[in-house]
């Protein structure tokens, strides 16, 4: 899966990739999210599980080995990889913070 010559994206460059990948790719669409999550989760019980799809900066592939995310305009000179755990954490994290920004706005106000 990754390419011994080019070292992994490690500490800020790695969490800005990721916020990156979060505001650009998810832009707050929770069903998007839940989607992604749901492949990994599929993926982590299914060795040979693919699936892949485009984002809006990257293009995302999920396998039973771990998610790539590839940028599609070349800011970064690589892919980044993740583990399913690791994906599916961050965007459950994201997606809860995200419900609890979203609740009180649509919350009525008692009379």
């Amino acid at each position: 899966m990754a390419n011994k010559n080019i070292s992994p994206p490690a500490g800020r460059e790695r969490r800005q990739r990721l916020i990156e990948f979060i505001e650009s790719d998810i832009q707050y669409d929770l069903r998007w999210a839940a989607f992604l999550i749901k492949r990994a989760r599929i993926a982590s019980i299914n060795a040979g599980y693919y699936w892949e799809g485009p984002g809006n900066t990257h293009y995302i592939r999920v396998t039973g080995q771990g998610v790539i995310l590839e940028p599609l305009y070349r800011q970064y000179p690589d892919n980044m990889e993740l583990s399913l755990e690791s994906f599916i954490a961050i965007l459950e994290n994201w997606k809860e913070t995200r419900e609890k920004m979203v609740k009180p706005a649509n919350r009525k106000r008692q009379p």
